[in-house]
């Protein structure tokens, strides 16, 4: 995520009604009694849905994302003492604000930008914030930082000039710009990557010390100022590793500076390992004879107590059966995986945020193959069969898709469109999710605005169900109308946006 820091805060007249006014009164009398949390406002009139999110940790693992669609919306957020909060939508770069216990925050969104100011007049937080800022100013900071870019320059530097790579999920939108890379310098100028990397380890242990003389801010926001300083060295020095496949480089992201027993307390931590174990734990290396890259996570939950230890080894393996189940490992593989951790660790709140995400205790009916099983936003599972014989007397248009797939998303509009078009005829309009993760599912359902429609599902037996074998639903977006006697009428029905599929159910209804 890319943080942008505003040093400027931006001041705004909201218009209201006077009721909303009333509301907001007593909601901010009730707040006061609650320092644990923030309070926020929003007046949305960009038409997409806003997060507001905190980084996810090994002590954090739970849904830390908060989104609005409401035009006028208040939300209350826990905040541990002071945290960053990252606020956008799909058509914005992410803000980043500190935030504290007691903060109300106030948020104009528009199409392609957040404006946002804290209301209460007791707030520390922009303070802190500014102090927090005060080494940017610094001739030392400056001096080193200079250096540090002039070095660079001489091996890769961002292509202003070049095509620039947009894109967006649901709720943020990302620029990057190609790198022009220096081939020849970085084979031939030796004794410049080696001052390169001595400047960017000088950077970084002042950055450190001069946090440490900081006395007039609490001890947890000098740790995240501190934590900010090291992500940013991680980064520059995994930059310059890869382009250069230095040996030091890499030694130094597998030292101590950032493998140690404080890591699992760094909000950066999930990133840290992960590069960690493709670094240093995969020895495999990533196939691309899945049409997609696949990189060998089993290895890395085999492999890793050999690397780390027992608490950083948890976490590790934590995050592989998370990348198996992004990486399209069988769910037989993933299940078992699953079970060892388990049983090795016996920590509850890992098991739960495992369990909620992926539902392993619901796959027992994994072992049903002539039937979906499906499950909705409550965890109650039902079966396709025994839908479609509710539908019974309707035709049924099904829509496979998944949060992960543009091309079903894109179409998301068209297809409640062509809802309300058919609302008054016999047809039922079914959605069901290929998602492996429940959260993303959940949250894609929410986007797209459906997250309440009574008949979206999410499938549980993907890969052992008969009926999708018979399908051969290996591509979604895909499609397919059964008629009001439960029988296949097109396998592979046109999609909602268009005329085909109108002109296919007003033939069909006939």
């Amino acid at each position: 995520m890319k943080h942008i820091f505003k040093s400027v805060i931006l001041v705004f007249i909201l218009t209201t009604f006077s009721c909303e006014k009333t509301v907001k009164k007593k909601q901010t009398a009730k707040f006061n009694q609650e320092k644990s949390s923030i309070l926020v406002y929003l007046n949305n009139y960009s038409g997409n849905p806003v997060a507001i999110s905190k980084n996810t940790s090994y002590n954090n693992l739970g849904a830390d994302l908060n989104v609005s669609k409401d035009s006028m919306d208040t939300l209350l957020i826990n905040v541990d003492s002071y945290e960053y909060f990252y606020v956008s939508h799909k058509n914005t770069l992410g803000d980043t604000i500190l935030l504290g216990g007691g903060d109300i925050l106030n948020l104009v969104i528009y199409k392609d930008s957040i404006k946002y100011t804290i209301l209460d007049s007791e707030s520390k937080s922009q303070k802190y914030f500014s102090i927090g800022n005060r080494i940017k100013s610094d001739v030392e900071y400056l001096r080193i930082k200079k250096s540090i870019d002039s070095l660079t320059s001489i091996f890769y530097s961002l292509d202003f000039n070049g095509r620039l790579m947009v894109g967006n999920n649901d709720y943020q939108k990302f620029i990057n710009y190609p790198i022009k890379v220096n081939r020849k310098a970085l084979n031939q100028k030796v004794k410049e990557k080696g001052l390169l990397l001595e400047h960017m380890k000088l950077f970084y242990d002042y950055q450190i010390d001069y946090n440490d003389l900081i006395t007039d801010v609490p001890s947890n926001i000098v740790q995240l100022w501190k934590y900010d300083a090291q992500i940013s060295f991680y980064n520059s020095l995994s930059i310059f590793q890869r382009r250069s496949n230095s040996e030091i480089a890499r030694k130094t992201l597998d030292s101590d500076i950032f493998i140690n027993e404080y890591l699992l307390n760094n909000p950066y931590a999930k990133s840290i390992l992960f590069n960690y174990m493709l670094r240093t734990v995969i020895k495999g290396k990533p196939e691309y004879s899945r049409s997609t890259q696949y990189i060998d996570y089993k290895e890395a939950f085999d492999s890793v107590p050999n690397h780390l230890n027992d608490s950083l080894s948890k976490f590790a393996r934590f995050l592989s059966i998370e990348a198996m189940v992004n990486f399209g490992e069988s769910f037989k593989n993933v299940k078992s995986k699953f079970q060892q951790f388990e049983s090795t660790y016996r920590d509850k709140r890992l098991n739960a945020v495992l369990e909620r995400k992926y539902l392993f205790h619901l796959n027992k009916f994994d072992s049903v193959t002539n039937d979906v099983k499906l499950v909705d936003k409550a965890n109650r599972v039902n079966s396709l069969k025994s839908k479609l014989e509710s539908f019974k007397g309707h035709l049924v248009y099904i829509d496979f898709w998944a949060s992960w797939c543009a091309p079903c998303r894109e179409v998301m509009p068209d297809s409640k469109d062509l809802i309300k078009e058919f609302k008054d005829e016999e047809i039922i309009f079914l959605y069901l999710s290929t998602d492996k993760n429940m959260d993303a599912w959940l949250g894609a359902s929410k986007a797209e605005d459906i997250h309440n429609y009574a008949h979206s599902y999410k499938i549980l037996n993907m890969e052992n169900a008969d009926f999708l074998k018979q399908l051969d639903i290996k591509v979604i977006p895909r499609y397919v109308l059964i008629d009001e006697n439960g029988k296949i009428i097109d396998e592979n029905a046109p999609g909602p946006k268009g005329t085909s599929i109108r002109e296919l159910l007003k033939v069909s209804l006939n």
